[in-house]
């Protein structure tokens, strides 16, 4: 891969495949370049990236509250509430 400017300064992403260019002596006298622009698979790509990066973030947080509430009302829940249970259901859930 190979980022380039073009006149308008705009930057283009290449995928460059070459193979030697060889005299019929079997000596390389050249080497011929098959660029294909992915400029638009590299922004999507990118996209992509933030969007998982950011929707990951907006899941965890409400989880590490939701843990820690629960670990709260386990531990004032009694040993004998009916309560009890369901805490460590949830906990557990949202735990893994």
């Amino acid at each position: 891969e190979m980022e380039l400017a073009t006149n308008t300064l705009c930057k283009v992403c290449l995928l460059m495949n070459a193979t030697p260019r060889l005299s019929p002596q079997r000596e390389i006298v050249g080497v011929i370049c098959v660029g294909q622009d992915i400029t638009n698979m590299k922004e999507i790509e990118q996209k992509k990236s933030s969007f998982m990066a950011m929707v990951s973030h907006e899941l965890k947080s409400p989880l590490h509250g939701i843990i820690g509430l629960s670990n709260s009302l386990v531990d004032s829940a009694g040993g004998d509430s009916p309560m009890l249970k369901p805490l460590q259901l949830l906990r557990r859930c949202a735990t893994r």
